[in-house]
Formats: C-alpha cells, sequence, structure tokens
C-alpha cells in the first residue's frame, strides 16, 4: 500500500515538474532571456580602492559601474583578508575581474567560468557561432596587477580576459586561500570543502596545505549580454555583411578568399578589434598585425588570437584587441602571415582602417 502511494506521488511530481518546465519554455519563448533581468544586480557602488591600486585600473572598473555593469557578489564564506567583495564585470569585447586583500600570498582564483560554454576566452570580441579558439588549453588565471621589482607585492587581484558570449547567462568564480579563524566554533566544517577533497582525491590531486587550512570562496551571479550590446560599435566589411550590416555567418562560411582580408572592426568602452578573415593557421604559425597611426605612431594589440570553424574550414579568423583608440582616425594595419617575422621584414598586406 506503502509503494503504490509512493509510486502516485512521484507521479503527480512528474506531471507538476512538466507543467512547470512547458510553462517556462512559453515564458521564455515570448519574453526571451531578457526576463531573466529581474535576477539581474549591478553594484549599488564602485569599490573603495586601497592605496596601490592604480588610475588606469580604477578608470576601467569606474567606466564599468558608471554604465551599470559591474557586479560586485559578496562570497558566503570569505577567504581570510577578503577586503569587500568580488568584483566582475565586462562591455562585451574584455571583462574585469578585481578584488582586494590584505595580503595575496598563496591566494588564486582556481574557477572562472561563463554560463554555457565554461570558457573565459581571449578578450576583443566574442567569436561567430562556431567558431573554435585554435590551441585552447586549460587557462591559468594569474594576478595581472603590476609589481614593482623591489616594492610590496599587490594587495588587489586584477585580469582582464574576454567578454562572455550573447548565449551565457551567468558568472562563476571561486577564489581560493588561507581559512579565516573561527574563534569559539568547535567543529565546524565546510561541506564543500569536504566534496572538494573526495574530489581531488578521485582525480588524484595533491593538494598545498597552508598553515590555518585552505577554504574556497565562490560567487556566480546572472548576467545578460542585452546589457552590454547596446554600447558595441561593430562594423563589418559589406561582402561578409548581412544586407543590415551585421556579421554573416553565411557568407563568412561561403567567402572564397586569395588572401586575408579585414573582416570587422570594433569600439567598446574598453578596447577596439580587429578581426581578419582568411588568416594561416598552419602549425606553429599565426598571424601579426601592428597598426601604424598619426605621427608614425605603432600600437601593437594587447592580445591576439585565432579561430577555426569546421563550418567555415576555408575562412579562419585572427582576433587582435586594443585599448580604446579614436574613432575616425585613420590608421595603417600592417600584417604578417607569421608573427615571428612581424617588424623584421616588410609586411606581406597593409590596409588603411578607421575605428568606429
Amino acid at each position: 500500500m506503502y509503494l503504490q502511494q509512493l509510486f502516485r506521488r512521484i507521479r503527480r511530481l512528474r506531471l507538476y515538474f512538466i507543467l512547470f518546465a512547458g510553462a517556462l519554455g512559453m515564458v521564455f519563448a515570448v519574453f526571451g532571456t531578457d526576463i531573466l533581468g529581474v535576477f539581474v544586480r549591478h553594484c549599488d557602488a564602485p569599490p573603495s580602492y586601497q592605496a596601490d591600486v592604480p588610475p588606469t585600473v580604477r578608470a576601467e572598473i569606474d567606466t564599468l559601474f558608471a554604465n551599470d555593469l559591474l557586479f560586485c557578489p559578496e562570497p558566503s564564506n570569505p577567504i581570510e583578508g577578503l577586503n569587500g567583495p568580488i568584483y566582475w564585470g565586462s562591455d562585451g569585447m574584455r571583462s574585469v575581474l578585481f578584488f582586494q586583500a590584505d595580503d595575496l600570498t598563496g591566494v588564486g582564483v582556481t574557477e572562472y567560468i561563463y554560463g554555457e560554454n565554461f570558457l573565459v576566452l581571449p578578450m576583443g570580441d566574442s567569436p561567430p557561432i562556431g567558431y573554435r579558439l585554435l590551441g585552447s588549453g586549460q587557462p591559468i588565471y594569474r594576478n595581472e596587477a603590476p609589481q614593482q621589482e623591489d616594492g610590496p607585492r599587490p594587495t588587489y587581484f586584477y585580469r582582464r580576459d574576454g567578454a562572455p558570449q550573447a548565449v551565457d547567462l551567468q558568472v562563476a568564480i571561486t577564489v581560493r586561500g588561507d581559512r579565516p579563524p573561527r574563534e569559539g566554533v568547535v567543529g565546524a566544517r565546510d561541506p564543500f570543502e569536504d566534496i572538494e577533497r573526495i574530489w581531488d582525491r578521485i582525480r588524484g590531486v595533491q593538494r598545498e596545505t597552508t598553515t590555518g587550512g585552505s577554504t574556497s570562496s565562490r560567487v556566480g551571479f546572472p548576467i545578460l549580454a542585452s546589457d552590454w550590446a547596446p554600447l558595441i560599435r561593430r562594423e563589418v566589411t559589406p561582402e561578409l555583411a548581412t544586407a543590415e550590416g551585421e556579421p554573416s555567418i553565411e557568407r563568412l562560411s561561403a567567402a572564397e578568399l586569395a588572401e586575408p582580408v579585414v573582416y570587422q572592426r570594433l569600439g567598446g568602452l574598453l578596447g577596439s578589434s580587429l578581426w581578419v578573415a582568411g588568416v594561416v593557421t598552419e602549425t606553429n604559425r599565426s598571424p601579426a598585425v601592428v597598426l601604424v597611426g598619426p605621427g608614425d605612431e605603432t600600437i601593437e594589440p594587447l592580445k591576439s588570437s585565432v579561430w577555426t570553424s569546421g563550418r567555415a574550414p576555408n575562412t579562419p579568423l585572427a582576433l587582435f584587441a586594443f585599448d580604446p583608440l579614436p574613432t575616425d582616425t585613420a590608421f595603417q594595419a600592417r600584417y604578417w602571415h607569421t608573427a615571428s617575422e612581424a617588424g623584421i621584414g616588410p609586411p606581406d598586406l597593409t590596409w588603411s582602417i578607421t575605428f568606429p
């Protein structure tokens, strides 16, 4: 008798779940993912910066805050010495991860993922659908805060990476460091710590130990690409664009390029980017671009990456990310098929370009 009642309850719960899933699907079909905006929470105030945070870092974070693009989730289990929340923001072309602590010795980011694809990509722009990063491996999220040779260690963690794609609806970050003291608590345990230890033991990973033990500060929060999409200025080469001037994967995949060509030029709050289509992707060969501006000023990219797609095998792409460049200023883009030859001999190709 009991089993029959249990079975009926399970069937009833299953029916409720199907009805709930159907209703949720209808809501998304009508309103799209923008309905998730009710769960998105931006920062109410910018960080209270410690003395060694330089003006350039402050300016990036303040720009994100001023445009409602900065998130500041508070970890439920903060590491020892963490000063304030963990900050993250994106302008759609790069992301900024930032937090402050009394001492960053032994502190590191062990997990950093975006929603659907679980990857944090190089800065510059989100790739076309179906393109994957060539030569990608497991990234190491090192602190990019500058440090003087003879000076003290920085007291803040700072990274610039790529922006989430439109399908990414959340960011998850884990920071590992020393466990704060728990005075007056006897036998307190962190269940997530136990799960991590079991998982590391299964993988055969030897964990480093620190005095007092270590712990993980985790944060996860929803995001929407529609927050920053209107702020991206994008100009696509007409031959590779739709009638509305948007990137066209169909035209890109059908393109028969005799040599590399400029695909897209972009401008955003925190950076500018250049896409080149039809690049050479042979083993140990990656392309390079250098911009020459007025007065023969030479500007090298902050980051370059190469992308390939099975849908467009003959049209690999290269992405070059720069700090913000002036609009309506003519640059000469000098292109080399092989990065090791950049600046040594004459460029293989040159283009006259402007950034929107």
